[in-house]
């Protein structure tokens, strides 16, 4: 691209001709976007003038300069009459502007471009400085799209109004997480928020999650990230779990031809699913945001994400803070995710163990390890609950599961929803349906 500097020529011009649309080129068009030198300095001026509410002209704006000891280096009063020959029809503004906005935005990248290569050459982590970089043009480029589509509030209204028809539709606003009453609470899982599911070990927080993630992936894509168990688990876990074959049977080597026959027949309802998971340690957040990339690249879109889990992700910089500094900075990643790609976030996490002190081990907020940064971003906080692990010689709390929504941003809060826990098929189901 050939930069123009006449462009910045007609836009002075506009400014001096036609003040009413100074509103408008004012908040389109910021200082910086006027490279230093001549025309910076005559903008500049313009600038300080309409803030103080004094009328633009010629005069003015000589006058400001002079004051500013900066009118003998623009030209002189000269060449500020001269600008006002370079305006082209006023019904142009707005062309004007995106050109300016345009030509920004081509130096902006091609000083990141500059930095890029420095950074290459002296980094080994090719990859991370890929994505850095690749953040970096996204917000740029962004931020000029951004600068010509400044909505009032209203602008949100055909939005709101096809939630209203979707949810009507399929029970819910968000997608339909496979629990009619977690939908009913939750509103199902909607774009742009983070859900926490937290529980302590062998809670069956996976499971409930790889339960989501399943039912989701029958009409939309899902990346699930596993910073735990293998691929070869989870498809195991699946199988296992389809032709109702006891994972118990299957370690201790008890299974009959049919049961193998049946747990073949699920290789083809895994390849309906439109469930791709990337286990991968160790994992940075701008891993994850590189795998959805590649599935909306791939695939077209990424409609939901859950990480397994969060205490186990790194830092997408390196870090030499503390642990609890660190899970606040991902947790900050995974939000600017969820806005930045318009995805519901799942992120499963561990509990301290301080609740095991106390006589009733349900959960509360301030059982997140790291809590603090974690409560603060998620949108919703649940835990996965089942007595049966602290009381198994009770037969009231056998096969019986919680989930706990703790927190519930613009929803109902402090609900217990019931479920029923399969162990052998390591699946919860709904105790009381909605």
């Amino acid at each position: 691209m050939e930069l123009d500097d006449n462009i910045y020529k007609e836009l002075l011009g506009l400014c001096l001709v036609d003040p009413k649309k100074l509103p408008y080129i004012t908040t389109k068009v910021k200082l910086d976007d006027i490279p230093k030198g001549i025309y910076h300095e005559i903008y500049k001026a313009i600038l300080d003038l309409y803030n103080l509410g004094v009328d633009v002209d010629i005069v003015t704006v000589s006058n400001r300069l002079l004051n500013t000891k900066k009118l003998k280096e623009v030209g002189g009063r000269a060449a500020i009459s001269n600008l006002v020959y370079e305006v082209p029809a006023s019904g142009l503004y707005k062309r004007i502007v995106e050109e300016v906005i345009e030509q920004t935005t081509y130096r902006d990248v091609a000083r990141i471009l500059e930095d890029f290569k420095t950074s290459l050459d002296n980094s080994a982590d090719v990859k991370n400085v890929c994505m850095e970089y690749c953040g970096k043009i996204n917000q740029i480029v962004s931020g000029a799209t951004d600068k010509d589509n400044v909505e009032t509030i209203s602008s949100e209204a055909d939005e709101v109004i096809e939630d209203l028809y979707m949810s009507r539709k399929r029970g819910c606003i968000g997608l339909d997480s496979g629990f009619r009453s977690i939908n009913y609470f939750l509103g199902g899982l909607q774009k742009d928020k983070i859900y926490i599911i937290g529980g302590r070990p062998s809670m069956g927080k996976s499971a409930y999650a790889m339960n989501i993630a399943e039912h989701v992936a029958q009409d939309h894509n899902v990346l699930f990230i596993s910073l735990e168990m293998s691929k070869k688990e989870y498809a195991q876990r699946l199988m296992f779990s389809r032709a109702g074959v006891d994972i118990n049977k299957v370690n201790s080597g008890d299974i009959s031809d049919s049961e193998i026959s049946e747990v073949k027949e699920q290789k083809d309802y895994l390849d309906s699913l439109k469930l791709f998971i990337e286990a991968k340690t160790p994992c940075k957040v701008s891993d994850i945001e590189l795998a959805i990339i590649n599935l909306q690249s791939t695939r077209g879109s990424c409609d939901l994400v859950i990480v397994d889990y969060l205490q186990l992700l790194s830092p997408s910089t390196k870090s030499k803070q503390n642990r609890e500094v660190e899970v606040a900075e991902i947790s900050r990643e995974l939000k600017n995710l969820a806005v930045k790609y318009h995805v519901p976030i799942i992120v499963l996490s561990q509990l301290s163990r301080a609740l095991e002190a106390r006589e009733d081990k349900r959960p509360m907020l301030s059982d997140l390890r790291e809590s603090g940064a974690i409560e603060q971003d998620a949108d919703v906080v649940m835990f996965v609950y089942r007595d049966e692990w602290y009381h198994p010689d009770n037969p009231a709390s056998r096969g019986q599961g919680e989930i706990l929504i703790r927190k519930n941003r613009g929803g109902v809060n402090n609900r217990n929803v019931e479920m029923c826990w399969q162990p052998s098929k390591v699946r919860f189901t709904e105790a009381i349906p909605v």
